[in-house]
């Protein structure tokens, strides 16, 4: 991915479906018996696995150099955008605050 300033990261993006394919991935290997399991998978090991390119290509992170960013490649350094922290869009619900609604509109009855 690129901007104005060269190219970004963007292991947010491939975070959630990556994380879904593992989660189902997962719940295939649910027991049998029908007895489930709670699996509980985090975005951020999920793609700092999948970018994980084992010891002989060790992970590169972008360093300040001047007013920018730079990456070092086996080509040289590359120019990158300046890291931007995310506003937060609001407060989120409690947790389970919408549980019997989502229950009730899949048909499942509350307890």
């Amino acid at each position: 991915m690129y901007d104005a300033a060269g190219p970004v990261f963007c292991g947010d993006a491939i975070a959630d479906p990556l994380t879904g394919l593992t989660a189902a991935a997962l719940a295939l290997t649910a027991p049998a018996d029908g007895s489930g399991v709670l699996w509980d998978v985090a975005m951020a090991g999920v793609v700092a696995a999948t970018l994980d390119a084992g010891p002989s290509a060790p992970a590169v992170a972008a360093r300040p150099e001047g007013s920018g960013w730079m990456l070092d490649t086996p080509t040289g350094p590359v120019p990158v955008a300046v890291p931007q922290r995310r506003t937060v869009a609001g407060a989120a619900p409690a947790a389970g605050a919408d549980t019997a609604a989502v229950l009730a509109a899949v048909g499942v009855p509350a307890q």
